[in-house]
């Protein structure tokens, strides 16, 4: 799959979650500029670990299991941001919740090609 569809679904998912946590938070545009970049950068991430044309292309990093962790991380620090939301220091489960989605995403969307992901 290509990088910009990568950047693109992870761009979306994080304007869906940011959605959701505008309505508990109002933070400065700073702390969303971040969170945009970390859901860039990790839907950019498991190709910049395991590039396409590599040996290894799709190896751990591309992996169920990571995938599975991606998920579960996302699943517990999502709310932990929404519930830390009216304190400044929300932004650092935000951040990594917004980094484990774009690279989940990366990872779901992968899964769907006809290579798929390894176990």
């Amino acid at each position: 799959m290509r990088k910009a569809v990568h950047i693109l679904t992870g761009m979306v998912a994080f304007a869906a979650y940011s959605f959701v946590l505008a309505g508990h938070a109002n933070p400065p545009a700073a702390t969303w500029a971040f969170g945009l970049a970390a859901a860039g950068l990790g839907s950019l991430l498991p190709g910049i670990l395991e590039p396409a044309g590599g040996p290894h292309h799709r190896a751990f990093f591309h992996s169920r299991r990571v995938l599975f962790f991606a998920l579960a991380g996302f699943c517990l620090l999502a709310p932990a941001a929404v519930l830390l939301a009216p304190l400044p220091a929300f932004r650092y489960p935000y951040y990594a919740a917004s980094f484990l989605l774009g690279y989940a995403l990366h990872l779901l969307a992968d899964s769907l090609t006809r290579a798929g992901l390894p176990r």
